[in-house]
């Protein structure tokens, strides 16, 4: 099923951003995760466990890359403070300052993300400027993974002049989805 290699291809790209978000801020904060794993969560899109365990919602993918930077930035600075006291909401913020702006977009969008891939529905994001070469590359990727016989996958940006807005079409057998870059 399409929707099911979707998820899957997400995950992965899900994986990489977060893992690259964390190699970023943890060693300015002076900390270091001890596990990360993704979940497909209802209510959460990160947290963080007492023994410094790290879990993000695999749908932050699905957002703009400073919502999913900020939520990276969230979960590992209750590595060095468990609450979210004014000093750790300052940390988050000298590392994230875009946070705000990323929780508002999130609660937001909460119902859209958490449906993406049901129905082919079609979710659509800002994903920073200058993306169309990875958008095109992406489709490529998708285009191989999803078997080229009877899908095809296209990037369409949604903005005329803006490649920054940008949607997947993959179409075919039976099945019609849209889903973000």
């Amino acid at each position: 099923p399409t929707a099911a290699i979707l998820e899957a291809w997400l995950r992965e790209r899900a994986r990489s951003d977060l893992e690259r978000a964390i190699e970023r801020h943890a060693p300015v904060l002076g900390v270091t995760p001890a596990r990360i794993t993704l979940r497909d969560t209802t209510t959460r899109w990160g947290s963080c466990s007492r023994k410094g365990a790290l879990s993000f919602s695999w749908r932050l993918v699905l957002a703009p890359p400073e919502a999913l930077d900020a939520v990276a930035a969230h979960e590992l600075a209750h590595l060095r403070h468990a609450d979210h006291g004014p000093r750790f909401w300052a940390l988050v913020r000298v590392h994230a300052p875009r946070t705000d702006e990323a929780r508002r977009w999130l609660r937001a969008n909460r119902d859209a993300l958490r449906t993406a891939l049901e129905n082919g529905r079609r979710i659509v994001v800002m994903v920073g400027s200058d993306c169309r070469g990875a958008a095109l590359e992406a489709a490529a990727s998708l285009g191989t993974l999803l078997g080229a016989g009877d899908r095809h996958v296209t990037y369409r940006p949604l903005v005329e002049d803006n490649n920054s807005v940008g949607a997947f079409d993959v179409l075919g057998a039976g099945a019609a989805y849209s889903d973000v870059i």
